[in-house]
């Protein structure tokens, strides 16, 4: 017999925007080390404050990205980069 899901306490996470897709399904791990950056992406147009405050409620949630860089994208822009390499 298959052991039951740990049951869930706190705020449960929600999918108003896409109520189709189980978030818990679907989380993935971060692996965060020193030296990275995180970054974010938001479809929608978002104010320099929120995106602070974006970084801010990360570092305060996940102790150890207190020195993470975090870089958040928003009204859907994309960054991207491409590494030359001697061929």
């Amino acid at each position: 017999m298959p052991n039951p899901a740990p049951e869930q306490t706190g705020p449960q996470p929600t999918a108003a925007a896409r109520p189709d897709i189980d978030l818990l399904e679907h989380l993935a791990v971060l692996e965060i080390q020193p030296g990275d950056v995180l970054v974010l992406t938001c479809p929608e147009l978002m104010s320099t404050e929120q995106g602070l405050m974006i970084r801010d409620q990360l570092r305060e949630a996940v102790p150890s990205w207190k020195d993470i860089d975090v870089v958040v994208l928003s009204g859907g822009l994309e960054m991207g980069a491409v590494r030359m390499t001697d061929a």
